[in-house]
């Protein structure tokens, strides 16, 4: 019960972080600034950029080893992600957190009609709402449905998935009104994303422990 509690209200701060800092996918407030990089950037071309961080963070842990075109000195903020790389990506994630054993990501490219051509948003949420799902972990957090300009017309499974990213702090809009679904993602939102991503499976916990505590 005290592990329940715990969870929950790390959980709903790890909300109320986003609520606040990541209220958008893009660039935050004027003025703030990337700081605490781990390890050196050798990005010519993210200095100062708002995600410079969460770039930075990713590239060294290897997590973005399979973006084509990305090289020591160019990143590339604004290229587009394909659908392979976003789910490459996101099994290079699960792998160093859960172990290459225990991951099951690569599943997830029947997501894109397409794996080659752009990622969109939506089909990243859907993307991430099933890495944890095929791998069986589960995340506590507030239910609060997002509402958006521009996601009154979508399927189930995609409302399902909004709700899941938006929630565990995962993704926002790109505005405060605007989720974008249908938009490509770029590499600095893919960083982004799998930071918070990141992040989020340090508070996540196999289904069948929560299941077998609830049942004591």
């Amino acid at each position: 019960m005290k592990k329940d509690l715990f969870l929950l209200i790390l959980a709903g701060l790890l909300l109320l972080t986003g609520a606040v800092a990541w209220a958008q996918d893009i660039a935050p407030p004027e003025g703030s600034q990337a700081k605490d990089l781990p390890i050196i950037n050798t990005f010519k071309d993210i200095q100062g950029h708002w995600a410079e961080k969460d770039i930075v963070e990713m590239y060294n842990l290897g997590i973005l080893q399979d973006v084509e075109g990305i090289t020591p000195e160019k990143f590339g903020p604004k290229e587009i992600v394909t659908g392979k790389e976003l789910i490459s990506s996101l099994e290079n994630l699960f792998e160093r957190k859960l172990g290459k054993e225990n991951n099951k990501t690569g599943e997830l490219i029947s997501i894109f009609e397409d794996p080659d051509k752009p990622a969109v948003r939506m089909n990243a949420a859907r993307a991430i709402e099933q890495a944890f799902i095929i791998n069986e972990l589960s995340v506590i957090t507030t239910e609060i449905f997002p509402i958006y300009d521009d996601t009154a017309n979508l399927a189930p499974e995609e409302t399902s998935a909004l709700s899941f990213v938006f929630n565990a702090g995962i993704m926002k809009g790109r505005a405060p009104k605007i989720f974008a679904p249908n938009e490509p993602i770029t590499r600095a939102e893919l960083a982004s994303i799998l930071s918070r991503t990141s992040i989020v499976l340090e508070l996540a916990e196999p289904i069948e422990e929560i299941n077998t505590e609830d049942s004591q």
